[in-house]
């Protein structure tokens, strides 16, 4: 079998346990959360269709044996009366017409729409307006019957203190992307340095240092941000993410780098990374040498058609 020598396991050892010392700032701490009445305005006019939302006209009713059948009584007279109402609906009778005949005291709304305030049957009804358009509900202590007439999709009125609320939370999103992207093109181009760091805190206060022990010390950032880090060089910035998709500026202020004791608990763990390091890169370099010897093209397009082929 393959043997590694120890500077190969070492090296391995030395990059998932290197300290680094980070300094960041949350983003949280500088991004515009203010929408004006004019931006507001703005957001409306240009994203017209994709703030239009569902009202719909609905009529229902809540069926109880004792609006059904006069008795608080769960009986056979009462499923069967609900098995004939099941028949109505299946043989196209609208809700109205089944009213005539059961007396279920109809509640009709026009121009409904979600809100905070609405009850847990309009919420169901609501929930449901995709679905067919009459529908008989077992609820366990009644039977809800309900048919939607109509759905017209509109952006709802301005003074709408939820809609007003949702239009300022997208354009507080928007800034805030925009921050973010126009941020990590600096980073990008080189052009953020630490003079820029220092003013975008708007108070040094805000910026925290923090040593990474390794790389699986998940304390402040996710794991992919985690695994971006350790293969950044000192005073390099990036953007990275962690807990509840907080978005965090950083730095990389210190490295500190110690290598494996040769007694080391760990040591046969990072001999079979080291190992499956040699494996993989004589495979590499076989693959490259048959590719080289007879010009071997690959298409990509074809592979994926023979992928689709065993999905």
């Amino acid at each position: 079998g393959i043997k590694s020598p120890y500077f190969l396991k070492n090296k391995i050892y030395i990059n998932e346990n290197k300290k680094i010392e980070i300094e960041f700032l949350d983003l949280d701490l500088v991004h515009d959360k203010t929408a004006t009445e004019l931006e507001v305005e703005d957001f409306i006019k240009n994203n017209q269709e994709i703030l239009k939302i569902d009202f719909i006209d609905v009529a229902y009713a809540k069926i109880t044996p004792k609006n059904l059948i006069e008795i608080d009584e769960f009986n056979d007279e009462f499923f069967k009366k609900i098995d004939e109402i099941e028949n109505n609906i299946l043989n196209g009778s609208n809700i109205r017409e089944i009213n005539e005949i059961y007396n279920l005291k109809l509640n009709e709304i026009n121009n409904f729409v979600l809100n905070d305030d609405s009850d847990e049957i309009l919420e169901e009804i609501y929930s449901k307006r995709n679905q067919d358009k009459i529908q008989l509900v077992d609820k366990n202590d009644y039977y809800l019957i309900f048919e939607i007439s109509n759905i017209n999709k509109k952006i709802p009125n301005k003074t709408n203190p939820k809609f007003l609320e949702d239009v300022k939370n997208n354009v507080i999103l928007k800034k805030k992307f925009e921050f973010n992207k126009s941020l990590f093109e600096k980073i990008d181009e080189k052009i953020f340095n630490d003079d820029e760091f220092v003013k975008l805190s708007k108070d040094t206060n805000n910026i925290k240092t923090i040593t990474i022990k390794n790389n699986n010390d998940y304390e402040i950032f996710d794991p992919d941000s985690l695994k971006l880090l350790y293969t950044l060089p000192k005073e390099s910035f990036s953007l990275v993410t962690g807990e509840t998709n907080k978005v965090f500026l950083t730095k990389i202020k210190n490295i500190y780098y110690s290598d494996m004791e040769k007694n080391n608990d760990n040591v046969e763990e990072y001999s079979i990374k080291a190992n499956n390091d040699i494996i993989n890169d004589v495979y590499t370099s076989y693959d490259l040498s048959l590719n080289s010897k007879y010009k071997v093209k690959i298409f990509n397009q074809t592979i994926d058609r023979v992928k689709n082929y065993f999905r």
